[in-house]
C-alpha cells in the first residue's frame, strides 16, 4: 500500500491534498493494532469500503501503557502491508482526535482496540 511503514503529518497532508484533487474520498480509522487479528483485519477491510483512501492512526499506547518506538515501527509495517491501508500515521500521546482535526478526513470510521 504505502512505501514507508508510516509517515509524518506534513507528508500525509500533501498526499491527502493530491488524493482530493483526484476526486478521492479520504477515511480515517485508528487503533493500537498490537496483533493482527481477524477482528482488526475485518475492521480495516470494512473501513476501506467506506472511502477511496484509508488513513490509519496508530495509537502508541494501550490502556495507558506506552509502547516503544520499535514496537510502533513493527506495528506500522504490518498495517502498511494490508491492501486496505493507504497510509499509517502515528497518533502520539494526543490520540486520534488531534489527527482528525489536522487531516479533516471525509469519513471518520472510528477505532478498534486490538
Amino acid at each position: 500500500s504505502t512505501l514507508f511503514p508510516y509517515t509524518t503529518l506534513f507528508r500525509s497532508r500533501r498526499r491527502i491534498h493530491l488524493w482530493r484533487k483526484m476526486g478521492l474520498s479520504v477515511g480515517f480509522a485508528s487503533g493500537y493494532f498490537g496483533v493482527a487479528t481477524a477482528a482488526s483485519v475485518g475492521f480495516l477491510r470494512q473501513a476501506k469500503q467506506r472511502c477511496d483512501r484509508l488513513i490509519v492512526g496508530l495509537c502508541n499506547s494501550k490502556d495507558g501503557l506506552s509502547s516503544g518506538a520499535a514496537d510502533q515501527h513493527d506495528r506500522s509495517s504490518v498495517l502498511a502491508s494490508f491492501a486496505s491501508v493507504d497510509l499509517v500515521i502515528p497518533c502520539g500521546d494526543a490520540g486520534s482526535a488531534e489527527l482528525i482535526e489536522e487531516l479533516r478526513p471525509d469519513v471518520v470510521i472510528g477505532s478498534i482496540d486490538s
